[in-house]
C-alpha cells in the first residue's frame, strides 16, 4: 500500500513538472506586447485590460506577486491570437 502511494506521488510530481515546463515553453509564442492595466489585482491572479489594433481585450494571468488594481505593465500576447495574453511587469521581456 505504501509503495502505491509513493508511486502515485511520483506520478503527480512528474505531471506538475511537465505542466510547468510546457507552460514555460508556451510563453515563447507571446512575442508581441502592448500596454496593460490591472483592473483587479490579487495575490496569485490578476485581471488586466489591453488594446491591440483598436480592440479592447481583458484577460487574467497567474502572478507570483501581490499586485494592486491600477498597476501598469504590459500584455504579452500571441500576434495571431491577441485574445491570448499574460501580464508582465515593465522590466520583463515578452516571449521568454
Amino acid at each position: 500500500m505504501k509503495d502505491n502511494r509513493n508511486f502515485i506521488s511520483l506520478i503527480l510530481v512528474c505531471a506538475l513538472l511537465l505542466t510547468v515546463a510546457l507552460g514555460c515553453m508556451d510563453k515563447k509564442k507571446y512575442t508581441a506586447q502592448t500596454s496593460a492595466l490591472i483592473i483587479r489585482g490579487g495575490n496569485d491572479e490578476v485581471h488586466f485590460s489591453y488594446i491591440v489594433n483598436d480592440k479592447n481585450y481583458q484577460a487574467k494571468s497567474k502572478t507570483d506577486y501581490a499586485v494592486m488594481s491600477g498597476t501598469l505593465g504590459k500584455a504579452c500576447y500571441i500576434p495571431a491570437e491577441p485574445e491570448k495574453a499574460y501580464f508582465a511587469f515593465s522590466n520583463e521581456t515578452c516571449g521568454k
